[in-house]
């Protein structure tokens, strides 16, 4: 099979590679569409090291749709999303129902190779039924980590319809966030340094979108006139010192931010009275539950979440190292069809 490999001394590159010899508990899926996320461009970039325990090289890519093509597997429902987490089942986390956080966990697309391939071998139990006739590979794709991250961290943060929410970064996560927002009748504003960013932003269903390089104060007047004094929750998609930083300035006392993204250097509060006066709670949101991908597809499926709205670009396994030297900024997300 076809396949994009990677390993540090090489960096991305395109190879033909055995196709994947299964055990009794896997299947054989084709890939149809994957979608590249950012936490594969920070290895790539170097910004993070592998995963503990992946295999050099490595197949790269988490977000995977595709049909299920072994023959001893029979299923009416033959179009697959594969959820990547795949929990230990032992553990304490496990046992409790924290399995997308268990510390034993295998990644479909860093400790096990993953979707920037013709085909992919996947343990059954992470099989995701969808109906392949009304939303198509590349769509679907993105409900698996764009839409699921975001939206675990909604989940979480219990915003409910009439409330305020402010999302930092327009790459995919903050994209899809307001998209899932605005679907939930969440009052959403999006802050992103790009006009690419605000434009999406407002495409998405935004109330508001201002740029992040606006006058702090200005900024901060018409966050709080907006939100009627501070926003009841900050979805932070960048995770850095300077994000934090803002999300603490506009959230109301009493107030969350949810921290999806994940800096890979040192962060920073650089006003702690400030964070404990107004009683704020800060979350690390990781990843999603199973059954938060299921909700996502029922969404999509009655044409509730329109995730097209989201691709920026789809590529092909032979043009995909090029696409990582050259789009380092892309917003919204780009989608590898393997089999173009």
């Amino acid at each position: 099979m076809l396949a994009v490999l990677f390993s540090q001394e090489k960096g991305l590159y395109v190879d033909t590679v055995d196709d994947p010899v299964l055990t009794s508990e896997e299947v054989l899926v084709q890939v149809e569409a994957c979608g590249v996320c950012g936490s594969d461009r920070q290895v790539v970039e170097g910004r993070m090291p592998l995963p503990f325990g992946s295999p050099v090289p490595a197949v790269l890519g988490h977000e995977i749709a595709g049909r299920i093509c072994d023959a001893n597997v029979s299923s009416v429902h033959s179009s697959v999303l594969v959820y990547p987490f795949v929990p230990c089942g032992q553990c304490r986390l496990c046992q409790t129902g924290y399995h997308h956080l268990c510390l034993q966990q295998k990644v479909i697309g860093y400790q096990m190779w993953g979707g920037y391939a013709e085909l992919v071998k996947v343990p059954k139990s992470q099989l995701i039924p969808y109906d392949g006739v009304r939303l198509t590979p590349e769509v679907a794709a993105l409900l698996v980590d764009a839409f699921a991250t975001p939206y675990h961290a909604i989940r979480q943060s219990h915003l409910e319809a009439g409330m305020t929410a402010l999302v930092l970064g327009a790459g995919g996560l903050g994209v899809a966030a307001v998209m899932l927002l605005h679907v939930l009748g969440v009052r959403a504003m999006g802050l992103s340094s790009r006009t690419e960013g605000l434009a999406l932003f407002e495409r998405a269903g935004a109330e508001q979108v201002e740029s992040l390089e606006t006058d702090a104060r200005a900024l901060g007047r018409q966050i709080r006139r907006w939100s009627g004094g501070g926003v009841d929750v900050v979805l932070d998609t960048y995770g850095n010192s300077r994000s934090l930083q803002t999300a603490l300035d506009f959230v109301r006392p009493g107030g969350s931010v949810m921290v999806l993204g994940m800096h890979d250097g040192d962060v920073q509060i650089a006003q702690m009275q400030q964070f404990v006066r107004k009683g704020i709670t800060v979350t690390g949101s990781y990843a999603s539950e199973k059954v938060e991908i299921v909700e996502l597809i029922s969404m999509a499926e009655q044409g509730i979440l329109n995730s097209h709205a989201m691709i920026e670009r789809v590529t092909t396994l032979h043009e995909l190292p090029q696409v990582f030297e050259t789009d380092t900024r892309s917003a919204g997300r780009i989608v590898v069809k393997p089999t173009e």
